[in-house]
This record gives C-alpha cells, structure tokens and sequence, in this order.
C-alpha cells in the first residue's frame, strides 16, 4: 500500500494539514487533518476495498445529523469521512444513568429504512455464517453448540420483530462520540439489516468493562433491565440477544485468531438459562 499517496492526494486537492497518523499497518490505515474544503477529516484506507465498500453503503445509508458525514473518496480505495469534535467516547462518561441516555437518545434516532436490502449484510447471515465456520473447522463442541443456540435466537426474533431497518452493527460505547452541539454521533457502522433491538446486545457487551463503574452478571443484568425499560423492549429478548451477541462476538476472536473470553460466554449462557 503508498500510503504517501493518499496523504499527497488530499494535500494537493483538499489543502489539508496538520495530518496526524492515527494508526498505520501493513494493509490499512487512517489519517486525521484539517481541510480547507470540509474542515477536520478522518481519511481510511484499506487494502480490502470491499470493507470499505460495506462501511461506505452503510455511511450513506445512516447518514444524518447523529452520523459522521461522508466526503468524496480516491475511486473507492480510501474513505474520507467527517472527523467528531470533540470525539469523546462514551466509554469516558462514567455515570451509568448519562450513559445509558446517551446510548438511548442516540439509537432511537439512527436507523433508517435500508435504500437496498442487497447491498447490506443481514443478521441472519452474520449468524449463518458464524455457525458454519464452527461445523467446517470443528470449533469446540460445546462453544459449537451455543453458536447454533445463538443463531435460533437470532431467528425467533427476526419473526418477532418483522421490521427491517438499517443498523449500524458494532453500536458500541468507542463508536458513539460527543460533539460540539453536545449531541452523540456514531462512526464506523458495519451496516446489516436486522430490527432494531438487534443494535442493542454489542452496547451490553461493552459494558464489560474493568474502566466502568461495575462489571459481572449484576451489573449487566441492571444495564439490560434499564434499556428494557428506555427503549420499551421486553427485557427477556435482550437476554436472548446479549447471549446471542456474546457468542457471536467471541466467534468472531476465534477466526481471527484472537483468545475468546470464556467467563463472559458463561454469564451470558446462565443469563439465558435463567430466563
């Protein structure tokens, strides 16, 4: 990858400076700078021209005033999207009752009616596919077996939620920033069709996390019990979905190679028993 030449290329056309490297690896990077043209910028390139493709559909899809706003490309081989200032996670607001009407005035804001179901992923399929690389590569029996678990929950509820939209698909705390208007906006959307509780149970997951208040079972129950309660969904399907997204997370680890966390499989599995 020149990466050079993709940083050459918005200092000649967009007049940008103070270009600060966020991360640079071998197939992939991303820039941040300031434009004459659209003022602070973050530029994405990726060797895997279809991911940028899939985050590009999924930019114009949810585009609005809660999504970074996406600028003109180099012939599709970078992504050049509106910087969030200030770009405060929502991981850094540590009062549990911010945060979650943080998360909910922001979800209830973003979706939208997909333009092309085709040009989108569907959940189904994020599941389907999960539980055919554990049948092909003879994963463990057991985290088999709640994979297949995790795809029937994710098919009783597409029947019980018939409603398609456009989700954003990795709605985690590191992806919804503060703005300057003091308003959140989400960055990095995987883009897949699916209800919308379905952009619930990846915010449960991250909250997770020894940087927050609390972490463990009681702690995620309280979190599912108050989103239930926010956004009027049945508080037993964000069980279902926060096993089903745990599983399916920890899938994900083992095809890249990354160690999978087997106490948050446990508690979501005996959260789901317990239902």
């Amino acid at each position: 990858m020149d990466k050079q030449r993709y940083i050459n290329f918005i200092k000649k056309d967009w007049l940008a400076e103070n270009i600060i490297t966020v991360y640079e690896e071998e197939d992939r990077a991303v820039y941040f700078a300031d434009t004459w043209k659209y003022g602070a910028i973050a530029m994405k390139v990726n060797d895997n021209l279809e991911e940028l493709l899939n985050e590009y559909n999924a930019l114009d899809g949810l585009r609005g005033d809660r999504c970074a706003a996406i600028y003109n490309g180099l012939g599709g081989e970078a992504l050049i999207i509106e910087r969030i200032i200030p770009g405060i996670s929502l991981r850094e607001e540590l009062d549990l009752e911010k945060r979650l009407e943080a998360f909910c005035e922001t979800f209830k804001v973003i979706h939208k009616i997909p333009k092309n179901e085709k040009m989108h992923y569907n959940y189904l399929e994020w599941l389907e596919n999960a539980v055919d690389f554990c049948v092909d590569n003879n994963i463990d029996s057991d985290l088999t077996e709640k994979m297949i678990i995790a795809r029937d929950i994710g098919k009783e509820l597409f029947d019980k939620y018939p409603e398609r939209y456009l989700l954003h698909g990795d709605l985690h705390h590191d992806n919804i920033l503060l703005k300057n208007d003091g308003k959140y906006s989400i960055i990095d959307p995987k883009g897949v069709i699916g209800p919308k509780i379905f952009d619930i149970p990846r915010f449960v997951l991250n909250e997770l996390d020894e940087n927050l208040n609390k972490t463990g079972k009681e702690h995620i129950l309280e979190v599912i019990n108050k989103l239930a309660s926010m956004l009027c969904y049945d508080e037993e399907d964000i069980r279902k979905l926060f096993f089903m997204e745990t599983v399916l997370a920890n899938i994900w680890c083992v095809e890249d190679d990354e160690d999978i966390d087997e106490s948050a499989i446990n508690m979501a599995f005996e959260i789901l028993q317990n239902i």
